[in-house]
């Protein structure tokens, strides 16, 4: 089915929202390694020390500033042009700017689609 600006969803009215995407690689990389940390230390509880491997928290996706550790982030862009392109935005703000917690766009920190 194309809509009016020629995009193709398949089998659906209209496109998906934009928080059901999956995750680019990069970020999905950036996943694994701090679901993989907590893992390691599990699997060490009744060891004395800690494994090797896991005394570096920044090899597993993590920031290292001062005492805060934060979440590394991907500078990857969120998705590839053609897949924004094909994605539209569900705010209920109408033609007013998109700036509310309830446009997808500006929740996924995008810039606002037709």
């Amino acid at each position: 089915m194309n809509d009016a600006r020629g995009h193709f969803y398949r089998g659906h009215k209209k496109p998906p929202p934009l928080k059901k995407l999956p995750p680019i690689d990069a970020n999905l990389h950036l996943h694994v390694l701090r679901a993989h940390l907590p893992m390691l230390l599990w699997k060490a509880a009744a060891q004395r020390d800690p494994p090797e491997e896991a005394r570096n928290t920044a090899n597993f996706g993590w920031n290292i500033e001062g005492s805060a550790i934060t979440p590394a982030v991907s500078t990857a862009p969120v998705a590839p042009q053609a897949l924004l392109d094909a994605v539209s935005c569900s705010c209920t703000a109408g033609c007013k700017a998109c700036s509310g917690t309830r446009c997808s766009c500006n929740s996924a920190c995008v810039s606002c689609t037709d």
